[in-house]
Formats: C-alpha cells, sequence, structure tokens
C-alpha cells in the first residue's frame, strides 16, 4: 500500500508522540519537530508505504532524545494489563457459542492498544463493541474452510499489550487443530510493537516458535526484511497479520493473508472499502 499525502501531517504528529513518551518539555518537542521536517523534506517518497515513512520519523525523533525504546515502560504496563484481563478474556471465548470466532474477535479489540493511531485507553469498550457489533467484513466462513486444509500458519503480531488478546487466539486455533503456528515480532524497538521480550512476558513463547521481522520498522516491509523470512511468510499455507502497519506493507504481497485490524485512519479504511473505526477480518490477496 503506497502512501498518500495524507499520510505527512500524520508521520509527523507520529514523532511528536514519540516525544512526549519521553519528556513533557515543548522546547523538545519543537526541536524535534523541526528535525523530523528538516530532515524527511527530501526523503518523502509516496510510492513507500505510510508504516516506511512513520517508522523515519520516529526514528528521527528517538536519536535526537537519544533514547532506543521510549516506549519501553509503557509496553510493559499494557502487556501487564492484558495478563491482568486474561482471565476475564478465557471466559468470554470458553462460554461463547462459537469460541473461534469469539477469540478473533477480540484480537480484533485488542487493536486499540496503539500509541501510534489513536488513544489506547478504549479497551473494555471495543471489547463490548466488536462482540455486540461484530466485524464490517467478516471472512469467517472462508477462514474455516481453509483451516480444514492446513495444520499450521503465520501469526504476524503488531502490539505489546494487544498480544494477549492475541494468544488467546493461537490458543483456540491450537484447540482447533493447528499443530504449529510461528509468531513473528520485531527485531528492533519501535513505538509500542511488540518485540521477542513482550512475547516471552505474556506467555506466546510457550504456544509457538517466536522469530523476528529482522528489522526496526513498522509492519512487515517486503523490500527491507531478510529474504528468509519473506519466504517463509510466502511459502505459509495461511497467515493471520494483525494490525494496520502490517496491513500497509502486505496489502499487495502474494500470500494467503487474513487480516485482522481496525482502520483507524481514512487511507486504510478507505483501501479496505470500510468506515473509520470498524473492525475487519478478511483476506485480500
Amino acid at each position: 500500500m503506497k502512501a498518500r499525502p495524507l499520510c505527512v501531517p500524520c508521520f509527523v504528529k507520529q514523532a511528536l508522540t514519540t516525544a512526549q513518551m519521553v519528556t513533557e518539555d515543548e522546547k523538545v518537542h519543537e526541536r524535534i519537530l523541526r528535525e523530523v521536517l528538516r530532515r524527511m523534506a527530501d526523503r518523502i517518497d509516496l510510492s513507500l508505504s505510510p508504516a516506511h515513512l512513520s517508522t523515519w520519523a520516529a526514528r528521527i525523533a528517538c536519536q535526537v532524545m537519544g533514547v532506543e525504546d521510549p516506549y519501553l515502560e509503557v509496553k510493559r504496563e499494557f502487556n501487564e494489563l492484558g495478563l491482568r484481563m486474561y482471565p476475564k478474556l478465557k471466559e468470554i471465548v470458553t462460554r461463547a457459542d462459537d469460541p473461534l470466532h469469539t477469540a478473533l474477535k477480540l484480537a480484533a479489540a485488542g487493536n486499540v492498544i496503539d500509541f501510534g493511531a489513536g488513544t489506547p485507553y478504549r479497551i473494555e469498550e471495543e471489547i463490548k463493541e466488536v462482540l455486540r457489533g461484530g466485524f464490517a467484513i467478516d471472512q469467517y466462513e472462508s477462514f474455516r474452510e481453509k483451516l480444514k486444509r492446513c495444520d499450521e500458519l503465520i501469526y504476524i503480531l503488531d502490539n505489546a499489550g494487544e498480544i494477549v488478546f492475541d494468544k488467546l487466539l493461537m490458543e483456540e486455533l491450537i484447540r482447533y487443530g493447528i499443530k504449529n503456528i510461528t509468531a513473528i515480532v520485531k527485531s528492533k524497538p519501535i513505538l509500542n510493537d511488540a518485540t521477542s521480550e513482550d512475547a516471552e512476558m505474556v506467555g506466546i513463547g510457550e504456544l509457538t516458535e517466536i522469530i523476528e521481522t529482522g528489522t526496526g520498522y513498522l509492519g512487515l516491509p517486503v523490500d527491507l526484511s531478510p529474504p528468509e523470512v519473506i519466504e517463509k511468510v510466502r511459502r505459509a499455507p495461511l497467515v493471520i497479520s494483525k494490525g494496520q502497519a502490517n496491513f500497509e506493507t502486505l496489502d499487495e504481497f502474494d500470500a494467503e493473508i487474513f487480516f485482522i485490524l481496525k482502520a483507524k485512519c481514512p487511507i486504510v479504511a478507505e483501501r479496505i472499502g470500510v468506515e473509520v473505526g470498524e473492525m475487519v477480518f478478511y483476506r485480500r490477496r
């Protein structure tokens, strides 16, 4: 998916949000915004994905502040929040008429935990809304048919905290008959995206093999990630991809991918064919 002019103010805001995670000093914020605008003025290339441009902006902010992982404490906080919610979430899934479909909805609700796009504080409300209203696009039946023909899949994770919701879905997939799940996380910190440390913290390593993208870029950029990682995704019989950034980088990738996400911006919403704020579970190939 290619960026659009509307993406430019968004990645500038991304840099500001990153700075605000570290300091309240508006002079520092101003210095970072000036540096982001200066460095990126000649690098903005709308043939790249929005995730690509946002990564550059966030990295510049981190470099100016001299902080490698400004979201470190926030990621741990939301992992712990997710783990505290886990027993209640598990009960919701267990009692559901269709536990797998319910776990998919909860995984989508978890996508609200994102400091990069909107507020991460409406988790309880999102759970109620998605359980009540479901997905704007829901290709669950197609997904179930696909599950009957494979016993392994790749799960591309998104944000810390959210990954507890993904763990619930992984448990249901295993119960459904999937024997081997490979979870993909970031190799280096970027915003509040999950790393191996986060995945291990919430217990995903007990369920799956964990591999890394090989980069600290948002999403899974096909042209920047190690060929062996991209080929593994390409050859997988089934791929689940969480979140907008993964959609932005894999939208045109030739693989059997089911995307779970909340459309948090008009560009992504238009691309998918839904309204901003709606949840989707659909396949694009």
